[in-house]
C-alpha cells in the first residue's frame, strides 16, 4: 500500500485504484530480489515443483467468492433484496457481480471490484460519487379546496 503513495493518492475510482495495484504487482514480481539476485518470478518456477498440491476441491470451494451476477439498469442501479444500490454510470447495460461480505454488498465487473455499499433497508442506496440525482423523497401538496372540488365531481352510478 505505501507504493500507491507514488501516485500521490489520486484515483478516479475504486477500478483505478484497483488497476495501479495491478501494475505495482507485476512491477514487484519483475524485479530482482536484493538476497537473492534473482526476479520473483523466476524463483517461483524453479520452486514450483517442490509445492504441495491444492486441497481437494470440496475444500477450496468453501474458500471460494460466489458472485451472483445482475444487469446494471438505465439508471445505473442494480437491485438486491428488493432494495437499489448505485454503481458508476459508465456500467449501464452491463452485467455485474454482487457478493455479500458480512454486512457489505461488493459488486464487480471483470472480476474487479468497482463499489462497496453497506447492506440497509433504504429502498434507494446512492453514493455521491456517482453522480446520479434522484429526487425520489418529493412531496406532494395538494391545497385542499382542490381536493374538496375533485370529490364533488365525481358522479356516482
Amino acid at each position: 500500500m505505501n507504493q500507491l503513495k507514488n501516485y500521490n493518492g489520486k484515483y478516479l475510482d475504486i477500478y483505478d485504484m484497483h488497476e495501479k495495484l495491478e501494475i505495482i504487482n507485476n512491477e514487484d514480481n519483475l524485479d530482482i530480489s536484493q538476497a537473492t539476485k534473482f526476479p520473483r518470478n523466476f524463483l517461483l518456477e524453479k520452486e514450483k515443483d517442490d509445492l504441495m498440491p491444492l486441497p481437494r476441491k470440496e475444500i477450496r470451494q468453501k474458500y471460494h467468492l460466489t458472485l451472483n451476477e445482475v444487469a446494471v439498469s438505465n439508471e445505473s442501479l442494480v437491485s438486491y433484496k428488493s432494495n437499489k444500490y448505485s454503481v458508476p454510470k459508465k456500467f449501464i447495460g452491463l452485467k455485474v457481480g454482487l457478493a455479500v461480505q458480512r454486512d457489505k454488498l461488493l459488486i464487480y465487473y471483470n472480476n474487479k471490484i468497482i463499489t462497496i455499499h453497506q447492506i440497509s433497508n433504504n429502498l434507494l442506496n446512492i453514493k455521491d460519487e456517482h453522480n446520479l440525482k434522484y429526487d425520489y423523497k418529493k412531496e406532494i401538496k395538494l391545497d385542499e379546496e382542490v381536493i374538496l372540488n375533485e370529490m364533488r365531481n365525481i358522479d356516482y352510478d
